[in-house]
C-alpha cells in the first residue's frame, strides 16, 4: 500500500445479513490487522437491526474509525 500511497483501507460491507455473515465479516477485518500499521476504517450500517446484528465491541478493538451511514435511519421509503 505503501507503494501507492495509501494510508489505509476502507470497507464497505452491506450488509451482514445474518449472524454467520457477521461473524464472517469480524474475521476479515481481524486478518487485515495484524502485521499492519495502515489505517482500517468501516463504513458502519445505522439502526438498531444492525446494531444488534453486528459484534460492535468486537469490531471497535480491531477497526480505527468507523463512518455511520446514517441515511439509513430514514429508510428507503422516507424522504430526506
Amino acid at each position: 500500500m505503501k507503494d501507492w500511497g495509501f494510508g489505509g483501507i476502507g470497507i464497505n460491507w452491506e450488509y451482514p445479513a445474518d449472524e454467520r455473515e457477521a461473524e464472517n465479516f469480524a474475521l476479515l477485518l481481524a486478518a487485515y490487522s495484524p502485521g499492519y500499521h495502515f489505517l482500517l476504517t468501516i463504513a458502519s450500517p445505522a439502526g438498531q437491526a444492525h446494531y444488534e446484528e453486528l459484534d460492535l465491541q468486537k469490531i471497535s478493538g480491531i477497526v480505527d474509525n468507523f463512518y455511520l451511514m446514517a441515511y439509513d435511519y430514514s429508510g428507503v421509503r422516507v424522504a430526506g
